[in-house]
């Protein structure tokens, strides 16, 4: 009878945490699905770290409040520009009491340096979630359902936001392109976030296909006409260095279906010539 009695449990227990949340009949993952408008975005400096000790340390986000210490300079052949969206912003985060933002996610002490996302997958905060799409939410249960993973859960972040343009530029000559022209050739989309790594787009179809997602100019990706991801990192192409040390900061700019134009621009960071 106790046994009955924590089945039933388990299953209410499980049932009950998301309207959107599904359980994977492979791996039996409860993955939660987070719809989210792009309202706001972000531009993060990070380092490709190119033999990490443990999985979750590949790369590393290069904080404004350390440029002292010297891991503000980077080379560019580990230079990786981080590109990061969300329904809310920080203060919003503040007034709805998420967990330790203030503490963890505080501009003036360490500039925008995590992902804001996950921040609220991790707290849990439904209230700050955008009405859910059922076709986009079924397609990602399906395709995530087939997949195995290791965790008893998992967060899936998903956009309803089209963008029409996305365009990167910089405050320095660079690559041989003068300081605020697009350096879009420049740059390939490296990697997604754990469970990101698809695109949605605009006519809600999901695209998983590895060779179409990663290692893809921005322009192969804006020609899906895609909605906004929740995050992707972007790596310059080979061969793409300096002679010398110089001071830089990025900027990313995207253009809505609905013609919002939302730009952020990374803090300054010191790209250096590569090693052989």
């Amino acid at each position: 009878m106790k046994k009955i009695l924590f089945i039933i449990l388990a299953a209410i227990a499980i049932t009950s945490c998301n309207p959107e949340d599904k359980t994977g009949p492979v791996s039996g993952v409860l993955y939660g699905f987070y719809s989210r408008q792009c309202n706001y975005i972000w531009a993060l400096n990070m380092r490709k770290i190119d033999k990490p000790v443990t999985g979750s340390d590949r790369y590393y986000y290069i904080r404004p409040g350390y440029i002292n210490n010297g891991n503000d300079t980077v080379q560019t052949k580990e230079y990786v520009l981080g590109f990061s969206t969300c329904n809310v912003d920080v203060d919003s985060c503040v007034r709805a009491k998420v967990r330790d933002i203030e503490e963890i996610y505080n501009p003036s002490k360490d500039g925008i340096r995590v992902p804001l996302y996950k921040y609220l997958a991790s707290d849990n905060k439904t209230s700050l979630l955008d009405e859910a799409d059922n076709i986009i939410s079924q397609k990602l249960a399906d395709y995530f359902d087939k997949r195995q993973t290791r965790a008893s859960f998992a967060q899936v972040d998903y956009r309803t936001t089209p963008l029409q343009t996305m365009k990167i530029t910089a405050s320095a000559d660079f690559g041989g392109i003068k300081a605020g022209e697009s350096l879009n050739d420049l740059f390939f989309i490296y990697e997604y976030d754990e469970n990101q790594n698809f695109i949605i787009t605009a006519s809600k179809n999901l695209i998983t296909e590895k060779e179409k997602i990663f290692g893809i100019t921005l322009d192969q990706f804006m020609s899906y006409h895609p909605m906004a991801p929740a995050e992707m990192k972007l790596r310059l192409n080979n061969g793409i260095d300096v002679t010398t040390p110089t001071d830089i900061t990025f900027t990313i700019e995207v253009t809505t279906d609905d013609g919002r134009v939302l730009k952020s621009e990374t803090a300054k960071v010191t790209l250096i010539p590569n090693e052989e």
